[in-house]
């Protein structure tokens, strides 16, 4: 699933396996905590609150996006090779 965001749907890739000082993939990503949590909230139906950062305008920052069902999860293999949590999002309702 290649990263994109047209509103509606939102495809991203979940977080962890970074280096810390080079902010670089060294390692693969797991389904654990926050990514854990999107898997769950796949597997019971239940949405999650979407905050994006908007950056154009006059007062740049992070606005409410909406309540978004998670309706696919896998693992990719990323540029760096090692594989990364991808998460596919439709608006709700």
């Amino acid at each position: 699933m290649e990263r994109r965001d047209h509103g509606d749907e939102i495809v991203f890739t979940g977080r962890g396996g970074r280096a810390l000082d080079a902010g670089r993939q060294v390692e693969h990503q797991r389904f654990e905590r926050g990514n854990a949590a999107l898997v769950t909230s796949m597997t019971t139906g239940r949405p999650v609150r979407l905050v994006r950062f908007e950056g154009g305008g006059r007062a740049p920052g992070y606005r409410y996006g909406g309540l978004f069902r998670v309706e696919e999860c896998s693992f990719e293999k990323g540029r760096s090779g090692f594989l990364i949590c991808c998460y596919r999002l439709v608006r709700s309702g």
